[in-house]
């Protein structure tokens, strides 16, 4: 089976930065100095910040209703652009490290199942998820703060 990663859309990186307003109404969104790595992990290209880096700190909700699951919490992006994270069937290199929150949800955006793994052998955790019937999507957070990090879709 083949894996999409659906990082930040271009549409909301861009939005954001030239808005510096997220969607749930937070205005002036702080720029802060990435002063320490890894850290500070853009939603959008995802990699780590290079020290010095600005990067836009904002509120994200990942699932578009609000019903039970839904929840929103503190994301950067590169306030200077970067490219959306295209590879299909490969996790992006700044979740090798980390520990992750693995939250499979049905069609109505309901969690179906949830696991920690480490982000190295995160991969065929990701595929036996999304064989299940009953799987529509996973979100994958980083389990020690639980903030957001990515979408995964099948290809």
């Amino acid at each position: 089976m083949k894996i999409r990663i659906e990082a930040l859309s271009t549409d909301t990186a861009e939005r954001i930065r030239r808005e510096r307003r997220d969607d749930l109404g937070n205005q002036d969104l702080p720029v802060v100095v990435a002063d320490d790595q890894p850290g500070f992990p853009c939603r959008h290209c995802p990699r780590d910040a290079e020290i010095g880096d600005e990067m836009i700190l904002f509120t994200h909700a990942p699932l578009p209703a609000r019903g039970a699951y839904w929840s929103a919490g503190p994301v950067f992006v590169h306030a200077a652009g970067c490219p959306r994270y295209a590879e299909v069937d490969r996790l992006p290199e700044l979740v090798l490290g980390r520990l992750l929150s693995i939250r499979a949800y049905d069609r109505r955006q309901r969690i179906v199942e949830g696991e920690l793994v480490q982000g190295a052998d995160a991969m065929p955790l990701v595929t036996s998820l999304l064989a299940r019937p009953e799987v529509d999507h996973l979100l994958v957070h980083f389990a020690r703060l639980g903030c957001y990090a990515f979408r995964v879709d099948r290809a």
